[in-house]
């Protein structure tokens, strides 16, 4: 009867854990109300720009991930490395411009680096550019092979200056009126097999707020919707199999009993 106790009170235990990870999805995916942008989490960086008409300030851009690169070097004639660099948090060096069509940040870090994005929506006249989606259009990344972030790199390539760029983007896109959310990682390539990641990503270009916060509606990135699907039927198979196990449990529980019965009633 106390391992029957034991398995019930376990059982409950996980059942509730997993009901509250659901309720904590659930209301990410539902908030309401605005986002601030300058609230970011640990690791990530934060980018607003931001233009003045003489009498107020408007955000057109906002950008909030934990942003890396993947880039590929040389280390021998016959040997390719790969160096995972991160850009620092709370990266403070950068600007950008709010135009009619696209909106550009630049963003310098380490010494001499630079990363540039362009987020664009149609620049058709006769559309209704107000209602529509933008996305990132453009990203090139200026970087400098040095010994400290490319480790046993080859005296060749040692100071070399490097641009890599892809202006053939159509990424993180989001209607007008909202914001593009993706907390899983994403990769994103550009020329010379150069990668940047993004994680806990969230983005809003032609915001025209005038305050530095995320539209509470978002377009969530695929891998995180199929997350966020996943979890029912794991925790439904699991309070299944919890169920099975307690019945299991009670029937085994419940002959061991007769049979204790039996064998008083021959004694």
């Amino acid at each position: 009867m106390v391992k029957m106790q034991i398995v019930i009170l376990v059982s409950f235990i996980v059942v509730s854990a997993l009901l509250s990870r659901v309720d904590s999805v659930a209301a990410i995916d539902d908030q309401t109300g605005n986002i601030d942008a300058r609230e970011s989490p640990c690791c990530t960086n934060m980018f607003t720009v931001e233009q003045y008409n003489g009498t107020y300030t408007r955000y057109c851009l906002l950008l909030q991930a934990e942003i890396l690169f993947d880039i590929p070097y040389k280390v021998t004639d016959s040997v390719v490395a790969r160096a995972l660099i991160k850009l620092p948090a709370n990266t403070t060096d950068y600007s950008g411009v709010c135009g009619d069509d696209a909106n550009d940040i630049s963003v310098r870090f380490f010494d001499g680096w630079q990363l540039d994005l362009t987020f664009s929506r149609p620049p058709d006249a006769s559309s209704d550019r107000r209602n529509a989606s933008a996305a990132l259009s453009d990203a090139s990344l200026r970087y400098i092979v040095t010994e400290e972030l490319f480790l046993a790199a080859d005296d060749s390539i040692v100071g070399n200056n490097v641009i890599v760029e892809n202006d053939d983007l159509h990424e993180y896109e989001a209607k007008s009126g909202t914001s593009y959310r993706c907390d899983a990682e994403q990769r994103m390539k550009l020329t010379g097999e150069v990668y940047i990641i993004t994680r806990s990503l969230r983005a809003q270009a032609f915001s025209n707020a005038d305050t530095a916060s995320f539209a509470a509606a978002s377009q969530r990135c695929a891998a995180d919707k199929n997350e966020s699907q996943l979890f029912p039927i794991i925790i439904g198979g699991s309070i299944v199999a919890l169920i099975t196990l307690i019945v299991v449990m009670f029937f085994i529980q419940r002959k061991n009993r007769r049979a204790r019965r039996e064998g008083y009633v021959r004694v």
